[in-house]
């Protein structure tokens, strides 16, 4: 099932070539990302990982082959950190325990995704990527929840309307 998401991914038209994506390295019963990440690297888009720097969500930039370390929260991060302003970030994939057809997610409860889609430039594509199983039918939100414009499964990729501008 993660090859198909990772399949849809990359047949995605928000991924061009040289894009930089900014994507989760998966853990536990996550959608497995380690593919989409060399696949993503052999298309030349240069990829980063995400690393939690003073208590909020950064993009690290990542090249095949570098160091990898354990993240305190169970994630394998770059363990040499070159940050990547948001501002330089082409496309963002990011997980999620629930997903609902209004491009709402329901993360790990830290808010740090939120939180960084608020500092990427405005049409930045946001990607959520997860089981078909994991699509219901109403993730609960607030006004600090921010929407992703497609969320990708194994059977479907769910395009959403796009959000105002902030």
């Amino acid at each position: 099932m993660s090859r198909e998401v990772e399949r849809r991914v990359l047949d995605a038209p928000d991924i061009e070539a040289g894009a930089c994506v900014f994507v989760f390295r998966s853990f536990g019963s996550e959608v497995s990302t380690l593919g989409l990440i060399e696949r993503l690297a052999e298309r030349g888009c240069p990829v980063c990982l995400p690393v939690i720097e003073a208590g909020a969500l950064a993009a690290a930039g990542y090249r095949r082959g570098d160091p990898l370390v354990t993240a305190w929260y169970g994630a394998m991060e770059p363990r040499l950190r070159e940050i990547v302003d948001p501002a330089g970030v082409d496309v963002v994939v990011v997980p999620g325990l629930a997903f609902d057809r209004e491009g709402f997610r329901l993360g790990y409860g830290a808010g740090y995704y939120d939180r960084y889609l608020r500092r990427v430039r405005p049409l930045v594509p946001r990607l959520a990527i997860g089981f078909h199983q994991q699509v219901v039918d109403h993730v609960p939100h607030g006004p600090n929840d921010e929407r992703v414009d497609a969320v990708i499964t194994d059977l479907e990729t769910i395009r959403v309307t796009r959000r105002p501008a902030r």
